[in-house]
């Protein structure tokens, strides 16, 4: 059986994730992954720097799809979180997995990603971004030395 995990934006209502993991638990799906992108451009140019601004309402104005890495990294823990609550209260039938993605750049955020109640995470902006350029080859033993 090959395991189905369904992913949702960061853009995602926190309000529907009760809703939406007792769905995904209820039809037998293994999961849920929370992040990667998010299209609510104007929600997340504060955190944007200053002097990027300009290139960030060019990029999203011309050309669209999502932007990703650290302005998602509190909505995508805050919905973690959500979904970690609820299964609390509502442990499911099987195996069900939370997962996390978008804003990971380092152990700590790791770290704070398994106390929200995801069991897996993807990196994707932080490993490409800054790890690997800054580690090279190095860039897990340099994640784990931050442990």
């Amino acid at each position: 059986r090959l395991p189905v995990v369904v992913k949702f934006s960061t853009d995602t209502d926190i309000a529907q994730v009760p809703t939406l993991v007792e769905l995904l638990c209820r039809t037998g799906f293994d999961g849920v992954n929370f992040g990667n992108t998010s299209t609510d451009y104007a929600a997340h140019r504060e955190a944007i720097h200053p002097a990027e601004r300009p290139l960030y309402d060019h990029f999203t104005s011309t050309f669209g799809g999502g932007i990703s890495g650290k302005p998602l990294r509190e909505n995508s823990l805050a919905l973690v979180r959500a979904a970690a609550d609820f299964l609390a209260d509502h442990p499911p039938d099987q195996e069900f997995h939370i997962i996390r993605t978008g804003g990971i750049a380092s152990f700590g955020d790791v770290q704070k990603s398994r106390m929200a109640g995801a069991s897996l995470c993807q990196w994707y902006t932080g490993y490409l971004r800054e790890g690997l350029p800054r580690h090279g080859h190095d860039v897990y033993r340099e994640f784990w030395r931050a442990a």
